[in-house]
């Protein structure tokens, strides 16, 4: 019943008795699933209440056996629900020969269909596999388990904080055997069915240990699954731990965060109050506004009844303006007209000017070498305007060039004059003081009466007098400028 419970305890069942524990079927039938490794895909009674509904299961997990191609089927339905010891004892081996014998396969690497080899054959492999390197000889049953090291190597191997397999004396077979058989009871619940004695002396069956082993076989692959479970627990702690950093430290900033949202839930309190506060004054000052909207409405209907008159009157005004400028336009075209009637007039009478104006030079001239009869130096040659060099210039230029040279030589007389001015003047001051000087001289001689000093007094203030008046004569007198001729043009 171990070996059949090592299966059953998958699904946290086991069995008691053989015989009497397996007359319920739907039990039998739970013990193949775990067998197989897979559910019971035929319809069968899951509470049966006769036998007759036992009997049916039975066939049916029989069936279902012998078409996986399960050897050596001798049992009978009757007899498993009978619980007939004897067969059941038999036909349990069979079937964990079989499957262990695949599930051996498995963990090497895959079963093969065509592998012929016994189950035992098997299993002496599996160990083998498992202390190749404590250099053992694992070769049969019957010596190769004498001393008890091959037991000892198997239990070292799978935990090695069990036994110190290097540093033990391990001289003495039938301790080893025993301590090995102790350690795999009390560690992997595996009931010591060998004799210590008879194992050490090679007394002990091969299908004693046969059976044996495969019990510890299935010991080990269950704690070979623990330690797969254990390692994949292990992984997701430390995947949990690192998740649970990083869950605190994003608690960290949720709080910090939380801190800052309680701020500006207080900062938005306040906007609130303050918004309120003001939505009440603003309420309280609605009627106001709404009075002033409509008065400032009332000016603006008003203001645009003012800017609509005087739009009115603008346009009006801008009619006249228009009217006015067409006329003016027309006026000017007119006066267009007149100008150039006038220019062909001008351009008539421009070469009797020119004649004149070229007589005028002239006369200037002459009047120049009168003015210049008492001066020792040259006078300047005047330029004298030739009409053949001017007549083919336009109106205005011909004016301007005439203009010109009338004021050259205006401007030629004017500093003569005032040569000449000072020049007599100067004469003049030089017979006064020769008259003074010999006045002096002859009062020197013969004192003169204080009358005959007012008269040169008077004499020398009619002088000044005279030349003042001839200064301003002389800066009255008009001479043609270009300015005058252009209001003569």
């Amino acid at each position: 019943s171990t070996g059949i419970n090592s299966f059953l305890s998958a699904k946290n069942l086991k069995i008691e008795e053989l015989g009497s524990d397996f007359k319920n079927t739907t039990l039998f039938i739970t013990f193949v699933e775990c067998l197989t490794g897979a559910p019971f895909e035929q319809k069968y009674h899951t509470r049966p209440r006769l036998k007759v509904h036992h009997l049916e299961n039975a066939q049916l997990c029989l069936s279902y056996l012998k078409s996986i191609k399960v050897p050596d089927i001798t049992i009978s339905p009757d007899e498993i629900v009978d619980g007939v010891i004897k067969m059941m004892l038999g036909f349990c081996w069979v079937l964990l020969r079989h499957f262990g014998k695949q599930q051996m396969q498995k963990d090497r690497g895959g079963a093969d269909k065509n592998d012929n080899t016994s189950f035992e054959d098997t299993m002496l492999h599996w160990v083998r596999d498992e202390v190749k390197e404590y250099d053992l000889d694992v070769s049969s049953f019957k010596t190769s388990f004498n001393d008890g090291k091959a037991f000892l190597a198997l239990v070292h191997k799978l935990n090695p904080t069990i036994i110190e397999y290097h540093e033990t004396d391990l001289s003495d077979p039938r301790a080893n055997v025993e301590k090995a058989l102790q350690l795999i009871e009390q560690h992997y619940h595996v009931p010591p069915l060998l004799n210590p004695d008879h194992v050490a002396t090679g007394k002990e069956s091969d299908k004693n240990i046969v059976l044996y082993l495969s019990l510890f076989n299935g010991a080990w692959r269950r704690e070979m699954e623990k330690k797969k479970v254990s390692e994949v627990a292990q992984e997701r702690v430390l995947t949990l731990q690192e998740r649970l950093t990083l869950l605190q430290e994003e608690s960290a900033s949720l709080k910090e965060s939380c801190v800052e949202l309680e701020e500006k839930l207080e900062t938005l309190k306040t906007e609130i109050e303050v918004e309120t506060n003001e939505k009440i004054q603003l309420g309280e000052t609605k009627e106001e506004e709404e009075q002033r909207v409509r008065a400032q409405k009332e000016e603006l209907k008003k203001a645009k009844d003012k800017l609509e008159n005087e739009k009115s009157q603008l346009a009006a005004e801008n009619e006249l303006l228009i009217q006015r400028l067409r006329k003016q336009q027309k006026a000017q075209e007119e006066l267009q007209e007149a100008v150039k009637k006038e220019k062909a007039k001008a351009g008539i009478a421009m070469p009797f000017l020119r004649r004149f104006l070229t007589e005028h030079l002239r006369d200037v001239d002459n009047w120049k070498e009168f003015l210049e009869r008492e001066r020792d130096f040259k006078r300047d040659a005047i330029s004298l305007l030739k009409q053949e060099d001017i007549a083919n210039l336009s109106q205005d230029d011909q004016a301007s060039a005439m203009c010109k040279a009338l004021t050259e030589e205006n401007q030629r007389i004017e500093e003569i004059l005032q040569q000449r001015s000072k020049y007599h003047e100067q004469l003049e001051l030089e017979r006064i003081q020769k008259a003074t000087n010999l006045k002096i001289d002859i009062d020197r001689k013969s004192p003169r009466k204080d009358k005959d000093k007012d008269k040169d007094k008077d004499k020398v203030d009619t002088f000044k007098s005279a030349r003042t008046a001839r200064s301003g004569s002389r800066k009255s007198t008009g001479y043609l400028t270009e300015r005058n001729v252009k209001q003569k043009k």
